[in-house]
């Protein structure tokens, strides 16, 4: 089975195919580092610099700096603002 799309639509395609392809390899790199199990589609070598980066002080500090912003935009989120539409009270008029 061959595939084809039109000339004019080849970039659009390959964009599609980038971001979907780097969001997949994001999502395996975060499996990977969550279970801190080598798969086998990465080599030791490769392995090895990818557990050093994700120990290093500074992946380490961004991972804390992003938990903070994180649950300050939960708490922000939860707290109700005031509105121009609360608590305002009915008048019912009578004709």
């Amino acid at each position: 089975m061959k595939v084809q799309w039109r000339v004019e639509n080849g970039n659009q395609i390959k964009k599609n195919f980038n971001t979907k392809a780097s969001h997949r390899l994001f999502e395996m790199f975060r499996d990977t580092r969550i279970t801190k199990e080598m798969p086998k589609w990465i080599g030791e070598h490769v392995w090895n610099k990818f557990l050093a980066h994700c120990n290093s002080p500074m992946y380490r500090n961004k991972g804390a700096i992003r938990k903070i912003w994180l649950l300050k935009r939960v708490e922000a989120c939860t707290q109700v603002a005031p509105s121009p539409h609360m608590n305002m009270s009915f008048v019912w008029y009578t004709f």
